[in-house]
């Protein structure tokens, strides 16, 4: 079962009281280290098929390698300025050998000095997260992929938040001002949408279910959202076993009446 929010911070705020203060070198440290992180994150290392100090056809090691999800490159806190050179100078050769016949190279390449973090998609000139151990509980989802799901990148959340009020409330208008649907059935509407967007910010709703539909419609005129978004509120309103397959996989139930009259709009 995956894990809470606060079950994921309380792990990581353990993890960081317990390494902030290291002062070694990486060699001493990178397989302990990196497998309470992994168990942070609800993953067991062996399980998943992790490999630790896995060398390179060419010569080298990998300090870890999970293969088709990341490497990570360890590095001691002396090193803590220099993760962006070394990125460049030696993790992204690494990573530009390090498919196999079964997997591509892995999306993403973790530089950690233990207590800083860079977290990188190759082909890109910056890292897409950098933040201090201290810094992990409130960036946890910058390593989502250490769960399985989808990373998020974003550092304010009262700012997303903020933008999040503001777009609704531009929607709303839009919508409204379109005068074809019953002003009760626009309300739940986007009550229900505002619901679905902070349900998947807190883990509520799994895999960024709501944001890959959006994603998915926005691609592709010909889908409805009258049917796809219609659906999941439709499925978080009704009680049971939960869908198994698809994008709606563990989609919750909802006991409340947000949903009570699910909402379908074009």
């Amino acid at each position: 079962m995956p894990l809470t929010p606060d079950e994921l911070r309380s792990r990581l705020e353990a993890f960081a009281t317990k390494w902030r203060d290291f002062s070694g070198t990486e060699k001493s440290v990178d397989k302990p280290f990196l497998t309470e992180l992994l168990h942070c994150y609800g993953t067991d290392w062996h399980a998943a098929g992790v490999r630790f100090e896995h060398k390179l056809p060419k010569g080298g090691f990998i300090d870890m390698l999970w293969p088709g999800v990341c490497i990570v490159e360890m590095k001691g806190p002396k090193d803590a300025a220099k993760l962006t050179e070394l990125y460049h100078s030696q993790a992204f050769p690494y990573w530009s050998i390090s498919g196999t016949a079964e997997h591509e190279p892995p999306l993403y390449v973790v530089m950690c000095s233990v207590t800083r973090f860079q977290v990188w998609r190759p082909g890109h000139a910056e890292p897409h997260a950098e933040f201090t151990i201290d810094e992990l509980p409130d960036r946890a989802q910058a390593l989502g992929f250490l769960a399985g799901s989808e990373p998020e990148f974003d550092v304010d959340r009262a700012e997303l938040t903020k933008g999040a009020v503001e777009l609704v409330t531009s929607v709303f208008g839009q919508l409204e001002a379109r005068k074809e649907t019953p002003p009760e059935t626009l309300r739940d509407f986007v009550l229900q949408c505002v619901w679905c967007m902070f349900a998947e910010d807190l883990g509520l709703l799994p895999d960024r279910m709501f944001t890959k539909l959006l994603v998915g419609l926005v691609k592709d005129p010909s889908r409805a959202s009258e049917q796809e978004l219609g659906n999941l509120f439709e499925i978080v309103n009704t009680p049971g076993p939960r869908p198994e397959h698809g994008v709606y996989k563990n989609a919750p139930f909802v006991n409340g009446q947000l949903f009570e009259y699910p909402a379908r709009y074009t």
